[in-house]
């Protein structure tokens, strides 16, 4: 594993996604007031903003949605196949998704020049997420690791437990060993 993989599976990995998180809540909180200030002013950027505000709140708070969805609905029902794809947008898609959504606020600096803010938020935020994907990876590979099946050279246990000139057998019974099969081992040892 390299050392990304080391410190985005460690708890700088869970500390950071939390900070994407925040920031995500931080930046739709922003883009709230600055799209009702715009829309006071009359400026349509404010219609924008406040739509753009409306679909962050809701990807930000995805991962508690998601909570309610495991435990109200069945896995095997229509809705959580939907909620599923939605599920799906996430890390760098939403970090795109975030970088896209920040143009439009950058298209009349002089106008509207408050928009700049949650434009430069929603910059950071989909940089953020690119970067959350490196901790995704990590934890992804990690699952893989503890799934492959490893290969050990005494993977089955001894089947007898040897005790002078007596074997104990799993299944309780003793026996003794004689020197003829003492003989073939060492023949075999031998070749």
């Amino acid at each position: 594993m390299g050392v990304c993989t080391e410190i985005c599976s460690g708890s700088f990995g869970e500390f950071f996604v939390w900070i994407c998180r925040f920031w995500g809540i931080v930046t739709a909180i922003v883009s709230w007031g600055v799209g009702v200030e715009t829309l006071f002013y009359g400026h349509y950027v404010g219609y924008y903003l406040i739509c753009v505000a409306c679909a962050t709140t809701f990807l930000e708070f995805v991962f508690l949605i998601n909570y309610c969805v495991q435990l109200c609905f069945s896995p095997d029902t229509c809705c959580v196949s939907l909620w599923k794809i939605i599920l799906k947008l996430d890390d760098w898609k939403k970090g795109f998704f975030y970088v896209a959504l920040s143009v439009l606020c950058f298209l009349h600096p002089v106008e509207v020049w408050l928009a700049i803010i949650p434009g430069i938020m929603f910059v950071l935020n989909g940089f953020f997420y690119i970067l959350k994907t490196f901790k995704t990876l990590a934890d992804r590979e990690k699952v893989k690791l503890a799934q492959r099946p490893s290969y050990d050279k005494f993977d089955d246990l001894q089947d007898d437990l040897e005790i002078g000139d007596t074997v104990l057998n799993p299944h309780g019974t003793i026996s003794i060993m004689n020197d003829e099969t003492l003989a073939e081992q060492q023949d075999i040892l031998e070749c």
